[in-house]
C-alpha cells in the first residue's frame, strides 16, 4: 500500500497535499483495474481513518462514526475519500489503537501467522536483505 505521509508536524503543514496525493493515489489505482477489466479490486484503507476515539478493537462499522485524529485526518479522509475540514489547533496524536480484524479471517481466511514483534524483525531482515537496499 502506497501513500505520502509524514510526522505530525508535515502532516499539518501539507494537509492538502496529503489529502490529494492520497486520494489520487487510490481513484487511480481503481481507474486501472476498471481499464484492464480486473475482475476484482479489494481497496486497503488505514487505521488513520479511524474516529479519534474510536472504542478498541477498532471495528469497520465504527469507520463512520466519527472524525479521525487531526494530524491523520488528510491521510485518513484521502482512504474514506470524504470531504475534509482541518482543525490546526487540536493535534496530538491518535490516543490508542487496536484493530479488530475477524472480518479478514472469515472472508480472506487471512490469520496473522507470528506474533507482531517478530513480523517486525522478519520483516526488516526481509528488506535489508534486498540487493536494491543495501549500502553502497
Amino acid at each position: 500500500m502506497a501513500a505520502v505521509v509524514g510526522g505530525i508536524g508535515a502532516n499539518r503543514d501539507n494537509p492538502g497535499r496529503f489529502f490529494y496525493d492520497n486520494a489520487v493515489m487510490g481513484i487511480q489505482l481503481m481507474e486501472y483495474a476498471w481499464q484492464h477489466n480486473i475482475g476484482k479490486f479489494v481497496a486497503l484503507g488505514t487505521v488513520c481513518a479511524y474516529p479519534k476515539f474510536t472504542p478498541l478493537p477498532f471495528r469497520e462499522d465504527d469507520l463512520w462514526n466519527g472524525y479521525p485524529e487531526e494530524t491523520n485526518a488528510p491521510y485518513g479522509l484521502a482512504k474514506k475519500m470524504r470531504r475534509i475540514i482541518w482543525d490546526a489547533t487540536k493535534p496530538n496524536g491518535q490516543p490508542r489503537r487496536c484493530l479488530d480484524v475477524s472480518r479478514a479471517e472469515k472472508l480472506f481466511g487471512f490469520r496473522a501467522s507470528c506474533p507482531f514483534r517478530e513480523g517486525i524483525h522478519k520483516t526488516v531482515a526481509w528488506y535489508l536483505s534486498q540487493p536494491q537496499y543495501q549500502p553502497k
